[in-house]
């Protein structure tokens, strides 16, 4: 699709084209009108707001941290019980077996 000033531009000189009666033809070059571009500029003296944390965030994450910290022990002493309770069959199985 074409430009409507292009459009217009044209048209133009199709009709100083069409005039017979002018042998002399001036043609004008007008240029497009540019579109004014405004930039928005912030205040220099606004400093950004530093907020606090309040005392309900900081106890929210000292009780994740405490559960993180729970879940991780529990996790450990699983651990061993499930390595010390393998280790105790495996005795067993080795008595089982000598007996035979």
């Amino acid at each position: 699709m074409s430009n409507p000033s292009k459009i217009k531009e044209q048209s133009r000189l199709l009709d100083l084209s069409s005039d017979d009666e002018s042998e002399d033809l001036h043609l004008e070059i007008i240029p497009n009108r540019k579109r004014k571009i405004t930039r928005k500029e912030r205040s220099r003296n606004v400093s950004p707001k530093v907020t606090e944390p309040s005392i309900g965030a900081e106890v929210q994450c000292a009780l994740c941290w405490a559960v993180r910290g729970t879940l991780l022990l529990w996790l450990l002493m699983l651990t061993w019980i499930c390595a010390s309770l393998y280790d105790q069959v495996s005795i067993i199985k080795l008595d089982i077996d000598k007996g035979k």
